[in-house]
């Protein structure tokens, strides 16, 4: 398959998963109760509120991600809403915050959300040119972007950063530039590393009573 082939193969699936995963989001918006900052239920959406993206995706780790690429880790430190922000890698919202300086007044989400699209994109033009065949590569798209989770590669999540070093590092292991693999790789040590290094910082006992816990002190 001509590349020009395989690119219009790849931007063809992501455009429609795109846009029957924002059209779900609005009608979920629309139709379900959401659950507010505080952690409670709130009311449900009406349609003007629906259709704002922000009001649908901008939610859970997305705000923990806004909160370390405006304030870093160091915000609220010796409290369980700083201390929890320990347990997110710095790689994704550090991009975002490099971004952000370029161009401060557009909002978090956006950036974060055009991040993620990008990182999502360049991991499949990747994994298309690298990694699967022509024969595969409608059946690998179909599973990777409409499977349950994937509204996480556009939305201002790390998981789409994330796929796109391990198809790097795939890729560049199955071309024997292990130089390049060994990069890819560090950058995903360096950022446990670092979470890591943000832990052993932290007052024991600060994650108890964590919102990332539940009730029951199980992770969530």
């Amino acid at each position: 398959m001509p590349s020009q082939s395989r690119g219009m193969t790849i931007a063809g699936w992501f455009l429609a998963s795109r846009l029957v995963i924002a059209a779900l989001g609005v009608v979920g918006v629309a139709s379900f109760a959401t659950i507010g900052p505080d952690g409670r239920t709130g009311s449900v959406a009406d349609t003007t509120a629906a259709l704002n993206p922000i009001n649908v995706w901008h939610k859970w780790d997305s705000l923990w991600y806004e909160q370390i690429a405006e304030h870093g880790y160091a915000y609220k430190v010796g409290t369980p809403a700083g201390d929890s922000a320990a347990a997110f890698f710095p790689l994704y919202p550090m991009t975002v915050r490099l971004v952000r300086s370029v161009a401060p007044s557009i909002h978090f989400f956006w950036i974060g959300s055009l991040l993620s699209n990008l990182f999502a994109l360049g991991a499949l033009f990747l994994l298309a040119r690298e990694l699967v065949g022509d024969d595969e590569l409608s059946r690998v798209l179909a599973v990777t972007l409409m499977s349950a989770g994937s509204f996480y590669l556009s939305i201002p999540y790390s998981e789409s950063l994330f796929l796109l070093l391990v198809v790097a590092t795939m890729a560049a292991a199955r071309n024997s530039r292990y130089e390049l693999a060994g990069l890819a790789r560090r950058r995903q040590l360096a950022r446990m590393a670092s979470r890591c290094s943000q832990c052993r910082r932290l007052p024991a006992g600060s994650m108890r009573g964590s919102p990332l816990r539940s009730a029951s002190g199980a992770p969530r």
